[in-house]
């Protein structure tokens, strides 16, 4: 195909690599267009033109590469330009990644409850894919044909649910195909939607289907997120598209951060249930507590606030404890490099990177206490798993999670971004870590009580019920 891209700011900047990628195998970018032609005359060796330009050069398709996408399509539409020639970049993009499609249908019994379409981002070890993953697994005990659909799935993930009879269709362009390609495969009852940069499917599926959209996001997340839908795409700026949909947040927090966007619109809370692994710890062979940071290395999950808890900790008490940061981490951004510098100059902090779910499960043995250091979490699966394990657990007040500890009693929470709080949490533990041990028991108590596969698998029942029932 031969296309002409319209315009060459940041959009363009941001993702040139992939307009190279995907235009190198079978396209010709015969040129630019901009607004600003005359300041800029040639970009990547390509000619800039004005858009009035466009009249006299023969193409296939116009790409728009900008957030004012829809004033780009008016402006081309005026100039008397096709509009079935008109493609957003990320339409452009999704038909070449179209080509990587794959399917992994299971043999299931003909009786089934319903048949559900699950719909996620991609499927790692976040929080959110953790949610998803759960509540596929046990749907699909409960008798439900699931097809999850996300543009990857983990390969150590995929063999789980291919265990569990969970099918699994990988579409890499999910959040802008079409909404026809998600549903041929069967004639589902219902659809669930995971995570709100899913809108346009949310909304989309709503007129077909009866769908239950399950929210999880931070206050961080929504701005980019809304800007994007409601600047390049308009329709999804207001509670109208979401008429038909049962929205659920997985937690008070959670349910807060989407109502600021669209008020009154979350019907109820859906936590989520974790997989029970309880472990006994190993004896310890030293009388070193470890604590334990789970998560990716970010400014918003705090592990700058621990650092800097640990920095005012009398020296005595910092023999005591060692700090391990369990998660991925970029060094090529400026948070993830001071980290690591951090990491390197203190002997009680120690990397130990991304686990795999054996070799975390693993490490859990040695793990005396769980930290969530987050400036927010609308929930956190690190101290539920903490929790579950009869670890004691410290979680800032900016957290969905602290909604179901008792300070003191089954966890301690600490105000958020305050250094100084959380070092006197941890020099307390380390001076009466044996005298908590009803702490342990209370804070597994927490687990048994709000999050198990059981608890889950019954409020989804009940939110698909009413889902379908409403629809």
């Amino acid at each position: 195909m031969r296309i002409i891209i319209f315009g060459c700011g940041k959009i363009y900047s941001n993702f040139k690599r992939d307009v190279v990628k995907v235009a190198g195998y079978e396209d010709e970018v015969l040129c630019f267009i901009d607004n600003r032609a005359d300041n800029i005359k040639i970009i990547d060796n390509k000619p800039v033109y004005l858009p009035k330009k466009i009249t006299k050069i023969t193409f296939d398709y116009v790409v728009t590469m900008s957030v004012k996408q829809l004033e780009m399509k008016e402006q081309l539409i005026c100039l008397g330009v096709d509009e079935k020639k008109i493609l957003s970049f990320e339409k452009y993009r999704g038909q070449y990644l179209k080509k990587y499609r794959k399917i992994y249908m299971n043999c299931m019994s003909k009786k089934v409850k319903k048949s559900i379409l699950f719909i996620t981002n991609a499927v790692k070890y976040d929080g959110a894919s953790i949610a998803a993953v759960n509540a596929a697994l046990e749907l699909s005990k409960r008798g439900y044909k699931i097809m999850l659909a996300a543009p990857y799935v983990n390969p150590e993930i995929r063999n789980i649910f291919f265990k569990e009879k969970v099918n699994i269709l990988i579409v890499p362009e999910i959040k802008h195909c079409s909404i026809q390609d998600l549903v041929d495969f069967e004639n589902f009852d219902g659809v669930i939607v995971n995570t709100f940069s899913n809108i346009r499917l949310a909304c989309e599926l709503s007129n077909l289907f009866p769908v239950l959209w399950w929210i999880h996001e931070a206050s961080d997340n929504y701005s980019k997120v809304y800007k994007l839908y409601t600047i390049r795409f308009k329709v999804y700026n207001t509670v109208e598209k979401m008429e038909r949909i049962r929205i659920v947040a997985v937690s008070n927090s959670a349910a807060k951060n989407f109502n600021k966007y669209y008020p009154n619109r979350v019907n109820d809370i859906m936590g989520l249930g974790i997989s029970d692994f309880y472990i006994k710890c190993v004896k310890k062979e030293s009388n070193t507590l470890n604590f334990a940071v789970i998560g990716s290395i970010c400014e918003i999950k705090g592990q700058d606030v621990i650092i800097r808890a640990l920095e005012l900790l009398p020296l005595n008490v910092r023999k005591k404890i060692k700090i391990m940061f369990i998660g991925e981490m970029d060094i090529t951004n400026c948070y993830g490099r001071e980290i690591a510098e951090k990491i390197k100059l203190n002997p009680e902090l120690e990397y130990v990177g991304l686990l795999t779910r054996e070799k975390f499960k693993d490490i859990m043995r040695k793990i005396d206490v769980v930290v969530c250091s987050s400036r927010e979490e609308t929930l956190s699966i690190a101290v539920i798993e903490g929790l579950m394990n009869k670890k004691i657990c410290i979680t800032t007040d900016k957290t969905g999670i602290a909604d179901y500890i008792s300070n003191g009693e089954s966890g301690f929470i600490v105000p958020s971004d305050s250094p100084e709080k959380l070092a006197g949490v941890i020099n307390d533990i380390a001076k009466r870590y044996k005298q908590l041990s009803y702490m342990r028991e209370k804070g597994r108590m927490v687990y048994e009580a709000n999050f198990t596969l059981k608890i889950l698998g019954d409020i989804l029942e009940k939110e698909i019920a009413i889902t379908l029932k409403n629809g």
